[in-house]
């Protein structure tokens, strides 16, 4: 298992992005085995990349904390230190709610080689206005509707 797919199934599992996204956050930073120490603000700015406002993060803290998937202790400099109960998350992410796209995400289909071309060519710093080769073959020998 991948960290996209823990991401994706904290998503499922929660049914809130910020609520994972949070939760994958601490994971990251290793908060199941050791206290992390962040403030919202620094967690939203820096770990999430401005992706949720410090205001949603501390939502999505008091939700994870509501559900007994962590622990905050507020310190007197503003720094929280938190830790995710490991068992809570495994509990959660076994906790029987089937993935839903599992029986179709095992399947390779034309997009995805578009997808993949077209990061590719991104990367690799090609001009955007010239089309893609793989994308336009891809696009030729999709199946008609």
């Amino acid at each position: 298992m991948t960290s996209h797919d823990l991401f994706v199934a904290l998503v499922l599992a929660l049914k809130t992005v910020e609520e994972a996204a949070v939760l994958w956050l601490l994971l990251t930073e290793h908060a199941d085995v050791a206290e992390f120490k962040s403030s919202y603000p620094r967690m939203a700015e820096n770990g999430l990349r401005q992706l949720i406002d410090r205001k949603k993060v501390a939502r999505a803290m008091t939700h994870l904390q509501h559900k007994g998937l962590v622990s905050v202790r507020v310190h007197a400099n503003y720094r929280n230190h938190i830790r995710v109960d490991r068992v809570a998350v495994l509990a959660l992410l076994r906790s029987g709610r089937a993935d839903p796209l599992s029986n179709r995400s095992q399947r390779h289909y034309p997009f995805l080689d578009a997808w993949e071309a077209d990061r590719a060519q991104h990367a690799s710093g090609i001009s955007a206005a010239a089309p893609s080769a793989a994308l336009a073959t891809t696009v030729s020998q999709a199946p008609a509707l």
